[in-house]
C-alpha cells in the first residue's frame, strides 16, 4: 500500500456516475445501536492514503460524493442477506449500510480549533462537495 496510486480521468468519471446511483441506496443498519455504528480511519506512516470504513449514513453519502474517495467494498442488506460485503460494481439492489474505501492522506487535517458542528458527516465539508 506504500506505492502511489493514480486514477485516470475516465475511471474517475465512471466511478462518479456509479457513486451517484449508490447514494440513493444508503441506509443505516437499524439492528445496530448508535454506539455500535463505527467509523474507522486507518493509515501508517509510509502510506500515501487513508483507509476509511463507516456505517454512518451521512458520512457514507458525503464520502460517496467526494471526488478523491475511492470505494472498494460495500456492506449491503437485501431480502436474501444481511451485511454481505461486495464490490461496488456488483451492487444491484438493497440497502448500503457500510462503505469501505480510501483517499489520499491529504484529505485529513487536524485543525487548531474545533469545527462549529459535532456532526460526524461534517468531517467531509459541504465546501469540498461544491468545489467539484
Amino acid at each position: 500500500m506504500t506505492e502511489k496510486t493514480t486514477i485516470s480521468a475516465e475511471t474517475k468519471h465512471a466511478q462518479n456516475l456509479n457513486c451517484t446511483s449508490l447514494i440513493d441506496a444508503v441506509a443505516e443498519d437499524r439492528r445496530l445501536t448508535p454506539d455500535k455504528k463505527e467509523t474507522v480511519l486507518r493509515f501508517t506512516k509510509p502510506e500515501e492514503r487513508v483507509c476509511i470504513y463507516t456505517e454512518e449514513g451521512g458520512l457514507m453519502r458525503r464520502l460517496l460524493q467526494h471526488p478523491e474517495f475511492q470505494v472498494e467494498r460495500l456492506r449491503v442488506v437485501t431480502e436474501e442477506s444481511w451485511g454481505d460485503r461486495i464490490d461496488p460494481d456488483d451492487f444491484n439492489g438493497g440497502s448500503i449500510t457500510g462503505i469501505d474505501g480510501w483517499g489520499p492522506i491529504g484529505l485529513l487535517s487536524l485543525k487548531t480549533s474545533p469545527r462549529t458542528t459535532s456532526q460526524h458527516a461534517a468531517i467531509v465539508s459541504e465546501r469540498v462537495l461544491r468545489d467539484e
